[in-house]
């Protein structure tokens, strides 16, 4: 990510944290650290479907359709009660 701008370890794990709160990405495999070696997280969009990738095992199943599905006229009839 540093070639893309962002240096900061801080602003990573807290724009991480906003998506996953935002439900806008799930953790798909926690990584590790140890007998030297660092494996990284890996994360989903939550809007499109969960591929199954051999040979490599999620901490959750793959999935047809999208763990979340998103409705633009949802969220408005939703902000149209809160006004």
């Amino acid at each position: 990510m540093k070639n893309r701008g962002f240096k900061s370890e801080t602003t990573l794990r807290k724009a991480i944290k906003e998506l996953l709160d935002a439900k806008l990405i799930v953790l798909t495999k926690i990584g590790m650290y140890g007998r030297g070696q660092r494996l990284p997280n890996y994360y989903a969009v939550t809007w499109q479907p969960i591929d199954d990738v051999k040979g490599f095992e999620m901490d959750i199943p793959s999935t047809i359709t999208p763990p979340r599905t998103f409705s633009i006229e949802l969220r408005q009839v939703q902000n149209d009660k809160a006004a």
